[in-house]
């Protein structure tokens, strides 16, 4: 009774924000999509994730405005989203971590991001948003609703529109349990760190004490999101060349570096970071590289 009601209220949610921004907004039409994208949140801002990278499809205008999505989604009260690490380990956050920065480092569709000192260390704290479960289940439903109807309509021709969400359904199934994402950091870990012993990969280390469910406390990856570094181009491309060129960063060495490394993943290992988007890949200086997110 409670998923039903949920999903009437998140059909409304959908239209009166649609309508919103549509009619009452005087920003631009890119602009207008993001906000959308972002206010609905969820598998949404999932799919606006998608879309910013498809550069085939939409206008560059349009994927860079979504490209926010990324990690910059408006933050959960600290008090709201803390309080699920206590719940999930039995321990108070601030007894636990020696430091902890107050506002998150990162926003992302179903999840917070802190960083905090452990043990001496620089750590992230991933911190699953409470209730997105149930938001993703009402999503999910009215986009199979909202897929039927464009499968009549034959709007997509090589697959239905019903196949896309379901198969966005099965991705979405492991990302909730983040005792999966650990075991497949750990697996990238070692290969780079024990099998090939590569000097210019890296991956974070994982502090099994602090992960279940729904917390995730892993090494803090000191470098340039490539996600970050693409909008800083665009937005002021005179200070970002010079900050790469201080630290000795060559664009074009450090994306050889990517596709030898996930070639080496692919082929090599046959154990591959599958979610490879702007924000889970790293630049460091001295044209090293470094994944995250193994969800």
């Amino acid at each position: 009774m409670f998923l039903i009601f949920l999903i009437l209220g998140r059909t409304i949610s959908v239209i009166f924000i649609v309508l919103r921004y549509s009619i009452f907004s005087k920003c631009s039409n890119d602009v207008k999509l993001k906000l959308i994208l972002q206010d609905l949140g969820g598998v949404f801002v999932k799919l606006g994730q998608i879309m910013a990278m498809r550069f085939d499809i939409l206008p560059s205008k349009y994927a860079y405005t979504l490209w926010d999505l990324f990690d910059k989604e408006p933050p959960l009260s600290n008090e709201e989203v803390l309080s699920i690490f206590k719940r999930e380990t039995g321990k108070d956050i601030k007894e636990v971590f020696e430091y902890l920065e107050e506002s998150p480092i990162a926003v992302a569709s179903f999840a917070q991001v802190y960083k905090a000192t452990l043990n001496g260390n620089d750590v992230v704290i991933k911190i699953q948003k409470p209730g997105i479960k149930y938001y993703i289940k009402a999503d999910l439903t009215f986009l199979k609703f909202i897929a039927f109807i464009l499968d009549i309509i034959g709007v997509l021709k090589s697959i239905t529109a019903r196949e896309v969400i379901i198969q966005l359904e099965y991705w979405l199934k492991d990302e909730f349990d983040y005792r999966i994402e650990a075991n497949n950091s750990q697996i990238i870990y070692k290969h780079i760190k024990e099998k090939h012993k590569l000097k210019n990969v890296f991956s974070p280390k994982i502090y099994w004490d602090y992960v279940t469910e729904k917390v995730l406390v892993q090494e803090f990856i000191n470098g340039y999101s490539v996600n970050e570094l693409i909008l800083d181009i665009e937005k002021n491309k005179e200070k970002t060349e010079k900050y790469l060129e201080q630290n000795n960063i060559n664009l074009k060495v450090a994306a050889e570096e990517f596709v030898v490394d996930i070639m080496r993943q692919y082929f090599v290992d046959g154990f591959f970071q599958a979610d490879p988007h702007p924000a889970n890949l790293f630049i460091l200086p001295g044209n090293k590289i470094a994944w995250i997110d193994f969800g």
